[in-house]
This record gives C-alpha cells, sequence and structure tokens, in this order.
C-alpha cells in the first residue's frame, strides 16, 4: 500500500476517510497524544523500543526482535523511529520505518492493545496509531520523501486478523502496488557466496533415519 506524499498536507488530509480524520483530530486535540520522531536513533531510544515491542511480540505469539537487523539499519543510516505518547507520557504506539531519499517503508508498528482490558484506553490506542501515522506522513513529506509504503497487503479472503489490518490501511488512502522485497545478486563474488551458503544448508540437513 503506497502513498504519493507529493499532494499539499491539505489534499493528503482529504484522501483519508472521514472517520480517520476525526480521530486524527481528537488525538490532537482532546487526547492531547504526544508524537517524537528520530531519523538517528539514540540507544536509549532503540532500548524503549525494543523492550516495548517484545512485550508486543509476546501478546501475538511473535518472535523477540531482531536487534541485530535493527542495529543494521541504524548504521546504514537508514533507521527511522517514531512514538506516541499519552498525556502522562506513557508509551502508546511505536513505529519502525527503513527510509530512504525517496521512500518510507513501515517495517514494525506495536502497541499493548491486547494487553489492556479498559475500552476507554484500548479506543485511545487506535486513535493514537492513526494519528502516529499521520504524523510520519508530515515528517517525511517535510524531509521530501515521495512515498509512505505501509508494507505488505494480505491478498486472501480468510485471515480475519490480516483482512482488518487491511481496512486500517485502506483509511489512508493509497494504491496497492506489485513491489518485489528480495535479494539483487550483482557480482560474481555475491553470486558464489549465496550459492556456497544454499549447498552448507543442504550438505547438514539430516539424512532419511538419521539422529538429531
Amino acid at each position: 500500500m503506497l502513498i504519493d506524499l507529493s499532494p499539499s498536507a491539505t489534499e493528503l488530509l482529504a484522501t483519508l476517510s472521514e472517520n480517520t480524520r476525526y480521530k486524527i483530530r481528537r488525538g490532537a486535540e482532546k487526547d492531547g497524544v504526544k508524537y517524537r520522531g528520530w531519523n538517528s536513533s539514540p540507544p536509549e531510544v532503540m532500548a524503549a523500543f525494543s523492550e516495548f515491542y517484545d512485550r508486543f511480540a509476546s501478546q501475538k505469539g511473535l518472535g523477540q526482535l531482531n536487534r541485530v537487523y535493527l542495529n543494521a539499519l541504524e548504521a546504514a543510516g537508514v533507521l527511522d523511529i517514531s512514538c506516541v505518547t499519552d498525556k502522562e507520557g506513557r508509551d502508546l504506539v511505536w513505529h519502525v520505518h527503513y527510509r530512504n531519499r525517496h521512500r518510507a517503508r513501515l517495517l514494525y508498528s506495536a502497541s499493548l492493545f491486547r494487553e489492556v482490558e479498559n475500552s476507554a484506553l484500548r479506543n485511545l490506542i487506535g486513535r493514537a496509531n492513526r494519528y502516529h501515522h499521520w504524523q510520519d506522513m508530515l515528517r517525511f513529506k517535510q524531509a521530501g520523501i515521495r512515498v509512505y509504503d505501509f508494507g505488505g497487503w494480505y491478498q486472501g479472503t480468510t485471515d480475519t486478523e490480516k483482512l482488518g489490518i487491511n481496512r486500517f490501511k485502506a483509511e489512508f488512502g493509497g494504491t496497492v502496488v506489485t513491489n518485489y522485497n528480495c535479494k539483487l545478486l550483482l557480482t560474481a563474488k555475491s553470486r558464489l557466496l549465496v550459492n556456497a551458503g544454499k549447498w552448507l544448508e543442504r550438505a547438514m540437513e539430516p539424512r532419511n533415519g538419521a539422529r538429531m
């Protein structure tokens, strides 16, 4: 799901669903949520996000955060982290993007929605997440980035949770586009290394009847 950030902020806001525009305004005006973003993340920000994400992943039955990957993105200068807090300063939602000169692609979106039983707080987190995406879009637009990439789009019809995520993304407008996330091998050395890795994986596979 790609959103063209080249129109004005007013034009972009008009492409959002009416319900989403209302929740963004309420988040800013009545809820008093606060937005912060870093395109070069201090260690304490990385640590805060990592701890928060691991709690989120535990709720969803996901694996813990790949910190090596996150640190590699930061070292390459393409990591962007943002957070929305409530009026008391409690973290509500974290977003992590891969960011280059032309595109910002959502990698992680984490909230503790599932561990909250209070319906008012759950609704607040939902509004905060919409406000969060909108502020991300505005910040990237200001930085000259042309495309906001919501990441994957579920093409099936049976997974209700993923269909719900599709509906959430569609609230922001945009277009579903086929993109590829892959390795492009440009040199003979890279092809040799990848093929050697595949050979090593096959060599290490247990044979029929082998005990592990």
